[in-house]
């Protein structure tokens, strides 16, 4: 457990929740080819961009203070981890949206031509048997 919190308190989990949260910015930069696009992409990535320059401003803080004994920042640790376990969690959430997202469009668009032929095959029948019952 204290190996959990040295590495906690050193700052090694916000830079892991910025890398994992990383892809949620491809997903959000993706061409769809005139498809839906991602909700809200441009927030997120501009919510990703900070919470990235914010990741590593409070990491260099960190390893400064680690690094040079001289300077005392007067950093408050018990917030930094507890910061460090929410934006993990937060991490954790926008990265599983995103997931179920990307399955939810694969699975659009690969039923989608199967949907739209079948409308259209079933649309023809209709207007056909109402051009033979008008005869």
């Amino acid at each position: 457990m204290d190996l959990v919190i040295g590495t906690v308190s050193n700052g090694e989990l916000l830079i892991f929740s910025v890398s994992f949260a990383s892809p949620i910015f491809l997903a959000a930069m993706q061409d769809r080819g005139g498809k839906s696009p991602f909700p809200g992409a441009i927030w997120h990535i501009f919510t990703l961009i900070g919470f990235a320059i914010g990741a590593a401003a409070v990491f260099g803080l960190l390893k400064i203070e680690a690094l040079v004994p001289e300077i005392k920042l007067g950093l408050n640790m018990d917030a930094i981890r507890t910061l460090s376990y929410y934006i993990f969690a937060a991490a954790l959430l926008l990265r599983y949206t995103t997931m179920v997202y990307q399955k939810m469009l694969s699975a659009a668009d690969a039923s989608g031509p199967k949907q739209d032929k079948d409308f259209a095959d079933r649309w023809a029948a209709h207007a056909e048997d109402k051009e033979n019952k008008g005869r």
